[in-house]
């Protein structure tokens, strides 16, 4: 793992390379790694001014007038990657493994961000021959620590990049999403699960509808025809979180929950039957648990 990180790291502050093999930054007279520490610690060390710019008024979505380009014209659902490599045996959920089919092949090193709780994605990563680099902010069971508002990472330096439920538990998302294309190479592809209608848990700050996740892409620098985005479940998930009728048994919740939902389905079809249109994809995007995109660069 030393060399790997030898390869791709850099100061998280002025993004200088290392000296030498060492995890010193000669600009920001900062050693990384002083006591052979493992994780590697490349954590901000105090305040970092970042500047960012964001042009508005140009994007009348914004303003709620329906048009027929950008977020409102957006193709939104992707199925599973057909192309994909053999996954059937890692036995996740259907959701995650749509999501992971589009891992790029060829190989290369990716990283993942904050999913270090899914022991899974080191399965994903070995089948598609992929170097895993696993980081997190605080969990020291990972291979490097870091502050994803400043990665420690070389420009155009990863080919993949994984996070499941990491961007609600960011404070500044569009200042993490650019820093991921920045750091990802040419073709290089970003994997995101985030949640949507969930209960506020940990240090949630923002829950993404499908629409904020189109603009949190299109603001991190990827373009339009480069992404997809999907429901990651098709059960009204907002009735069914840990929050819901809380401390009342998991089979007493079900027996109360489940009539809502059927009739939840039920009104959606007649709706559905009333306007003529087929509103299946529309009733995921807006009662899913959560969001689901690839994005590439």
């Amino acid at each position: 793992m030393i060399s790997i990180l030898n390869q791709v790291t850099c100061c998280p502050y002025c993004i200088s390379d290392f000296s030498n093999d060492s995890f010193f930054c000669n600009n920001c007279k900062i050693d990384y790694n002083p006591n052979g520490d493992n994780p590697f610690d490349f954590r901000l060390r105090s305040e970092k001014l970042i500047n960012t710019e964001i042009t508005v008024g140009k994007n009348k979505n914004a303003f709620n007038t329906y048009s027929n380009s950008g977020v409102y014209n957006f193709n939104f659902g992707f199925r599973t990657n057909k192309d994909s490599f053999d996954f059937s045996k890692i036995g996740q959920k259907k959701a995650q493994n749509k999501l992971l089919s589009w891992i790029p092949k060829g190989g290369g090193i990716a990283l993942d961000v904050g999913s270090y709780n899914d022991r899974s994605l080191i399965n994903y990563t070995e089948i598609s021959n992929h170097i895993l680099i696993r980081s997190d902010y605080d969990n020291p069971n990972v291979d490097m620590l870091l502050d994803a508002h400043a990665l420690p990472f070389k420009d155009n330096s990863i080919d993949l990049i994984i996070n499941l439920a990491l961007m609600e538990h960011v404070e500044f998302p569009h200042i993490v999403g650019r820093e991921f294309y920045r750091v990802l190479k040419k073709d290089g592809v970003l994997l995101t699960n985030v949640a949507f209608l969930q209960q506020q848990h940990m240090s949630s700050w923002y829950h993404f509808t499908h629409y904020g996740v189109y603009s949190w892409l299109i603001n991190s620098g990827f373009k339009e025809s480069k992404i997809k985005i999907d429901a990651a479940g098709k059960k009204y998930h907002g009735i069914f979180t840990t929050a819901s009728l809380i401390g009342v048994p998991n089979l007493l919740k079900k027996v109360l929950l489940y009539p809502i939902y059927f009739l939840h389905r039920i009104l959606w079809k007649l709706s559905g039957i009333k306007s003529g249109k087929d509103l299946e994809k529309i009733r995921h995007l807006q009662t899913s648990g959560a969001i689901n995109s690839v994005a590439t660069k």
